[in-house]
């Protein structure tokens, strides 16, 4: 038992350095979290539906672009338009702060960063999403959960 008040003691003494490691995390993702919000605000739920049936392709797990210069355009007889549904039941967006803030530490974690790239890349100019997540990976993987 000796060996385990000296494990308790030493996570009593370094909790001072763990709050200031976990405040510069929850800074770093809050700032991704509020940058991802004003690049892919109601990006993530645009899809394609059939303008005869007004029927969303969820089937496809394919987003679309409402701009027609860039990101996926729709078939004929399709028409791209805001299904109210983003990826994982509508929990994987940067729709509000908590969302995002979610979405940024589930993509710091390496897990479904991929598909959320895949789906702004989609519906916006390849480049922007590409850039911001390849930067979020390597400041909140790579750097902030070796801490």
């Amino acid at each position: 038992i000796p060996e385990l008040k000296r494990i308790i003691e030493g996570l009593i003494t370094s909790l001072p350095q763990l709050t200031t490691v976990f405040g510069l995390c929850f800074g770093i993702y809050t700032l991704f979290g509020i940058l991802g919000m004003q690049l892919f605000s109601g990006k993530m739920s645009q899809r394609c539906y059939d303008s005869e049936t007004g029927i969303y392709d969820f089937e496809s797990g394919r987003f679309c672009s409402l701009d027609s210069n860039y990101g996926r355009q729709c078939p004929d007889g399709s028409v791209c338009g805001d299904s109210g549904q983003s990826l994982n039941d509508d929990i994987t967006n940067f729709d509000d702060i908590l969302r995002a803030f979610l979405t940024v530490f589930q993509s710091c974690t390496l897990e479904g960063w991929v598909d959320a790239m895949y789906c702004l890349m989609d519906t916006m100019p390849s480049f922007v999403p590409g850039l911001f997540f390849v930067t979020l990976i390597w400041v909140g993987s790579l750097f902030l959960l070796n801490l």
